[in-house]
């Protein structure tokens, strides 16, 4: 079955907003779930009770997928930049001294593992970073370095790509 048949059943099933249709279509194709004509209304309507509306962090999106008792997010690219960036910038101050002190050139790494031990080591390590307008290019090799899915993943770290007619979305397993 086309895509275009699956995103019409996809809306009928209720689901208006086209970006979410092409997010649930992208993870059925993830899935690899069976679209004979026989099952394939079954297997929508599983994905569409999956797809929820809700946060279960600060840094996740509002919606994301629950399915077969995992979580995963499906993503833009738009939308995985922009929560790989913040979830970066949240943990900047865990990465290890050594590549921090590329970005804090002032500081011998000694000084950054104490600081990265106190209570208040992300508001001061970041805090720092800004001294040399140093953040967005410590963010930058972070995620360079890492990869979106470091971010965006708890155990999988892996980026999936499924290609819904022009655009594509990423999918990352959280659970």
């Amino acid at each position: 079955m086309e895509d275009k048949e699956l995103l019409s059943r996809i809306q009928r099933a209720g689901v208006r907003n086209k970006q979410d249709s092409e997010k649930i279509l992208a993870f059925m194709k993830f899935e690899e779930i069976n679209n004979n004509d026989d099952e394939i209304d079954y297997w929508i309507e599983e994905v569409i009770d999956g797809w929820k509306d809700e946060r279960p962090d600060e840094y996740t999106p509002a919606k994301y997928m629950n399915f077969r008792s995992d979580n995963f997010l499906i993503l833009t690219e738009d939308e995985a930049n922009y929560y790989t960036e913040n979830k970066a910038e949240k943990s900047i101050h865990s990465r290890s001294a050594r590549f921090l002190s590329n970005y804090i050139p002032f500081l011998d790494k000694e000084v950054i593992e104490i600081i990265q031990k106190s209570q208040y080591a992300n508001k001061a390590v970041r805090s720092l970073l800004n001294v040399e307008d140093n953040l967005q290019n410590a963010i930058f090799y972070s995620i360079e370095e890492e990869g979106r899915a470091y971010y965006l993943c708890w155990n999988h770290e892996k980026e999936y790509i499924e290609e819904v007619g022009r655009n594509t979305y990423y999918i990352y397993q959280q659970d």
